[in-house]
Formats: C-alpha cells, structure tokens, sequence
C-alpha cells in the first residue's frame, strides 16, 4: 500500500492529475486560450520528449493517464498509471509500449500519440476500458523506486 501511495508523489503528483483533469483545460492549443497549453502540447513537446528520453536510457517509465475530466477531487479514482517500457516512432506521431496492471496478460497494449504536421491531435490507448473509453492525456509520473520491506 506504501508504494501505491508513493507513485502519487504528494503532493505536486495529486495536483498535477488535478491539473490535467480539469475540464477547463482546452485539449487542443487555441488562439482563445492562451492561459494554458493545451493537453495534446503537454503530451507531445512536454512529456513525450521526458518519456523517450527515460526509455532510450534502458529505464522504466511510470505513465499517469487522464481518463476523466472532472472538477470533483474524488474523480483522481478513475485516473490510471501504466509502465512504458519501450516504443516505435511513425511519420504521425509514436506508439508507447506499456504494461497496464489491469490487463497483466496483454502484451499489446499501447498509448498512442498522434501529430499531424505542426498539429497536436491527442492521445488514444488500446485496449479500450469499457468504462473508459477516452484517454484525454498522458504524462511522466516522477517516481523513485523504494526496496519492498524485507
């Protein structure tokens, strides 16, 4: 349980999920909105270049995703985490190999980042979650691995 609560990073870890949950949050960059970069800028010239620098070091990377837009705090329980382990690049965007604890058996699960030209479109995640079926963002969850209690 100590290490569950540890991967939440309290508190900058909470608040960054309430962040990025924030409805508010416009998912693509706008004209409009220039309070805020949007959800995919975050993803693909933020995190992305955090994530594959971590993978082409040989090392894990934990993966917080937004799967619900809320202003309500007790939503952060439909948040997610996923362990990047590796990924492929394409001429639209990358294809993040991740082991996802709620699927331990699937070794094709992926998150998705798509760029189109200079245009952020977003993030997709397979398989989908039934109940889940949107992902509205990915990001590096800071993380210090702890030994299990001998």
């Amino acid at each position: 349980m100590q290490r569950l609560i540890d991967s939440w990073n309290l508190p900058g870890g909470v608040l960054r999920y309430l962040y990025l949950m924030n409805p508010g949050l416009p998912d693509q960059e706008s004209w409009f909105e220039p309070w805020a970069h949007s959800r995919a800028w975050i993803m693909a010239e933020r995190e992305w270049p955090r994530i594959q620098a971590e993978l082409d070091g040989g090392r894990l990377t934990p993966l917080g995703l937004i799967r619900q837009k809320s202003w309500n705090p007790l939503d952060l329980s439909h948040q997610h985490q996923v362990l990047a382990y590796g990924y492929e690049l394409s001429p639209g965007g990358a294809a993040i190999h991740v082991y996802d604890p709620n699927h331990p058996d699937d070794d094709q699960a992926t998150l998705s980042l798509q760029v189109d030209g200079s245009e952020r479109t977003g993030a997709a995640y397979s398989p989908v979650d039934e109940g889940f079926p949107d992902l509205f963002c990915f990001f590096r969850v800071d993380y210090t691995p702890k030994a299990p209690p001998g």
